[in-house]
């Protein structure tokens, strides 16, 4: 009697799911209130590529998605979750994209993303992030896109530098003042960084160390008014590209700055300024 019940429960359960839900050949969406009625998403059959449309979302259960193990791609974007749970990615052991873009973290907790070790795109884009644990990323070590703009945070986390395959790290739109010296330790082959629209005021000597495979570097919209050019080719061998356009640069530093950039085959980016006080499109002040 009891096996009847439990069963007809569980074929209640995957009608609501599959109600829900609906896969053409590519993917598999589900309406973001899928989980008012259940905890754990059940279908009979699936894309790996999911996507929970956007909505109210407020809140991941624990073990949503433990019985669709093969998803490898899952689109979270556009609702309210606000933080993730421990379990609450259980089973998505061969997961490879993770979009949590504008949503409402605040945090990034310590074992949030232990079940995705094979996790190598994450977007943390546009939500209210101001903190990371020290140890939040050291389960996906085959990141290799880190998305962070648009958040709150004050300082580069440590814990990027469990990141031994991150090629492209975004920090745009935060507060960070100050690049602290080998704040990006580890990241051996990181080679496109970009902080544009933070607060920037001192980059350390030796900030960018360890970064030789670095090209692109974007400091744009930021409040810097000296650069150490040579610190910085010396620790970024392989740069190609920067962006400066927005600073605070007094017109005399700049023209050196660009000159020493020019002279180690660094090309910086033009700015749009038509403003008589400008190189190249680049704002500055005069004395």
């Amino acid at each position: 009697m009891f096996r009847s019940v439990a069963l007809f429960a569980l074929i209640l359960l995957v009608k609501e799911s599959q109600q829900a839900c609906s896969s053409t050949a590519a993917l598999t969406t589900c309406t973001w209130d899928t989980f008012k009625s259940t905890k754990t998403l059940q279908l009979a059959n699936y894309k790996p590529h999911l996507t929970v449309s956007k909505g109210n979302l407020e809140r991941l259960p624990n073990g949503a998605f433990k019985l669709v193990p093969e998803v490898t791609t899952l689109q979270l974007s556009g609702n309210k979750i606000s933080s993730l749970e421990e379990q609450a990615l259980e089973g998505l052991e061969d997961l490879k994209q993770l979009n949590l873009y504008d949503n409402q973290l605040t945090s990034i907790k310590h074992n949030s993303l232990k079940h995705c070790k094979s996790l190598e795109r994450l977007d943390l884009g546009m939500n209210q992030i101001a903190s990371i644990h020290d140890k939040a990323f050291e389960n996906v070590k085959k990141l290799t896109y880190l998305n962070l703009a648009f958040n709150l945070l004050k300082a580069v986390p440590v814990a990027i530098e469990s990141l031994p395959n991150l090629e492209n790290l975004r920090l745009d739109n935060n507060q960070i003042a100050i690049l602290k010296a080998k704040g990006f330790s580890g990241l051996n082959k990181l080679k496109e960084l970009s902080l544009n629209d933070n607060q920037l005021i001192t980059i350390e000597l030796n900030a960018f160390q360890g970064l030789s495979k670095l090209e692109r570097l974007n400091l744009k919209v930021n409040f810097l008014r000296t650069l150490n050019v040579d610190d910085i080719v010396d620790d970024v061998r392989n740069l190609k590209e920067i962006s400066l356009s927005v600073n605070d640069f007094k017109c005399d530093s700049l023209r050196e700055i660009l000159d020493e950039f020019k002279k180690n085959d660094v090309l910086v980016t033009n700015g749009v300024s038509r403003n008589r006080n400008s190189i190249n499109g680049i704002s500055c002040k005069s004395l």
